[in-house]
């Protein structure tokens, strides 16, 4: 399963980490905004990080001095402003060994399979969203499935899941009211009769607007909210991927995701091109390979033998799947890029050391998913944050001696 942390601001939504982390206003953090860093200083002889060159968008430039930096603007950006930083070591900071932007890994996802609409509410129930109570509030999950790990060794499966996704369907009734009141219906007796036809879907539209709004106090949004999510798990998961608005639903479709077996050849690069601030812009070549493919493709067979076998609804598995097209897969990442500043203990195989600091640079850190030397299958929000708090605890300790 996955874990959806709910916002504490808007009771309706997912968290959003920079909303939550503004409402904090800690006294011992202060934020530069409109400060884009544009070079990482060096010592000079390389061995130690001296400060931080940054511009604002009309190119006021300034410098930023501080015992300690820690560079985390994810995998893409982190190797990107290395490999840019190159006043002292001429290849980028931290890449004597020509390893800074590689093994760029990300999760590889594609929908495989999709059920017949009449068997969409069943799935649903059984393998969608759901709530449990803990201490007065509801947490959201949804459920996945693996391979058990007899199965992935004997198969020789990279690391995956599959999940179950509500597909939108086309007579929707709230899309086709938003068409009218714009006036962009092509089609605006049609349109009509959908709303018409949908009186509940668009007075539920109107209820979720009420609940969105700042006027409705929290307390009772958090009590509608909890008491909902017992009713019905899957309806913050909808609102959420529907941005409040409800939806017709006609189907439901299985989303596979795998782990990425790290390539050097899959990088991060410098082009010739240069952004406002004069800086290089990033030239990714992300590479899914084969072993991908095939995993995406055997635990989608799995699964659909596996709902045949429970009796449950078999879904039908898309034509590339069905016929084992590999090369013709539509294959997207997830956003979850890592691997660019790959951990290491020794520099000969990685960029930073086992507490996330640049091999041979004293006093420069890189925070994010850019340190994992493998990405496995799962969202990788805790693991990035258990490596930042406990990066957070090295500096603190260090800087207090």
């Amino acid at each position: 399963f996955w874990q959806f942390a709910r916002s504490r601001i808007d009771q309706i939504d997912v968290m959003r980490v920079g909303r939550e982390f503004v409402t904090c206003k800690a006294d011992n953090v202060r934020v530069l905004l409109n400060a884009t860093v544009t070079q990482i200083g060096l010592t000079p002889d390389g061995a130690s990080f001296d400060g931080l060159e940054v511009s604002t968008i009309e190119g006021a430039r300034s410098r930023v001095k501080a015992k300690v930096a820690v560079i985390a603007a994810s995998a893409i950006e982190n190797a990107r402003l290395l490999l840019a930083s190159n006043a002292v070591q001429s290849h980028g900071v931290g890449n004597d060994q020509d390893l800074v932007g590689r093994f760029l890994m990300d999760h590889a996802g594609a929908r495989v399979a999709r059920f017949h609409a009449g068997d969409a509410a069943q799935v649903m129930r059984r393998f969608g969203f759901y709530g449990l109570r803990q201490h007065g509030r509801t947490h959201m999950y949804m459920h996945g499935l693996a391979p058990t790990p007899a199965l992935q060794e004997r198969l020789q499966l990279l690391n995956c899941a599959v999940y179950f996704m509500p597909e939108l369907s086309p007579d929707d009734p709230w899309g086709a009211l938003m068409r009218l009141l714009r006036r962009s219906s092509a089609v605006p007796l049609q349109d009509a009769r959908t709303v018409a036809g949908g009186a509940g879907v668009v007075a539920k539209g109107m209820g979720m607007k009420v609940l969105a709004s700042s006027a409705t106090p929290g307390f009772l949004k958090e009590f509608i909210v909890n008491a909902a999510i017992r009713v019905n798990p899957n309806l913050v998961a909808e609102e959420f991927q529907s941005r409040g608005m409800p939806h017709r639903l006609s189907s439901v479709s299985i989303d596979a995701i795998a782990e990425q077996r790290p390539d050097p050849d899959s990088c991060v690069r410098l082009s010739a091109r240069t952004d406002r601030f004069g800086m290089p812009v990033a030239q990714v070549n992300w590479r899914i390979n084969d072993d991908e493919r095939r995993t995406i493709v055997q635990i989608a067979r799995l699964t659909r033998d596996a709902f045949a076998r429970a009796g449950l609804p078999t879904p039908v598995l898309e034509s590339w799947i069905d016929e084992e097209r590999l090369g013709q897969g539509h294959i997207i990442d997830m956003a979850h890029s890592a691997g660019t500043t790959r951990m290491s203990a020794s520099p000969a195989s990685g960029v930073v050391d086992l507490d996330c600091q640049v091999h041979g640079v004293r006093g420069l850190f890189v925070s994010g998913g850019s340190v994992f030397p493998t990405v496995g299958h799962a969202n990788p929000t805790l693991m990035i944050l258990a490596l930042a708090i406990r990066l957070s605890d090295k500096i603190k300790f260090e800087l207090g001696r």
